[in-house]
């Protein structure tokens, strides 16, 4: 019985749009395919940053549901929603940068530029995460400079641009590789040096 699920008795139609997860999606196939919330800490799910494995199954979950598509794929990532009654701000998912630039047809504004993944989003937006962030600070390992190399959990690597204050509020404006600029109080930011 655990190996039955309400997909076996579901009724697939042409005229109609079937939601579901990509766990429940495996072993179908649609003409037309959307694949939504490829942000980071979404999918790759947040509690899989930290670990090598985890980060590969979900990188094999998102190519289960890639795959499902016959004859078109639409990927899609929210660069603002309303998660648990407040704002949050995603970054691409690390996923679509794995993706061939010659592949991949661009739709939307802000967007993630392919050709220039190098270069990061082709956006510069500035946001607080101070409050969807935890944990311990990096000035614990002794401090943040203007131009060091950090690592944060969601957004990836980035280039400190500039250090604002000192001591519990500190803030830092940083580049990341993906998510372009942010803005984040560093203490609740769980950065890692280097």
């Amino acid at each position: 019985m655990a190996l039955v699920s309400d997909l076996d008795s579901a009724e697939m139609r042409d005229d109609r749009v079937s939601l579901m997860t990509v766990h429940s999606a495996k072993g179908l196939e649609f003409k037309v395919v959307y694949v939504v919330g490829l942000e980071e800490g979404v999918l790759p799910h947040q509690a899989s940053s930290r670990d090598p494995r985890a980060i590969e199954e979900e990188r094999r979950l998102c190519y289960v549901a890639m795959t499902r598509a016959m004859e078109r794929l639409t990927l899609a990532w929210a660069h603002e929603r309303r998660r648990y009654g407040s704002r949050s701000f995603g970054a691409p998912s690390r996923f679509l940068a794995e993706i061939p630039a010659a592949l991949v047809e661009q739709l939307g504004a802000p967007g993630w530029n392919g050709e220039a993944r190098d270069a990061g989003p082709a956006y510069d937006y500035s946001y607080d995460q101070s409050r969807s962030a935890r944990g311990a600070s990096a000035t614990d390992e002794g401090g943040v400079t203007r131009g060091m190399r950090v690592r944060h959990p969601i957004f990836g690597y980035g280039s400190v641009l500039e250090v604002i204050g000192s001591g519990p509020g500190q803030a830092l404006r940083i580049r990341f590789d993906r998510a372009g600029v942010k803005k984040i109080i560093v203490r609740y930011a769980n950065l890692e040096l280097g």
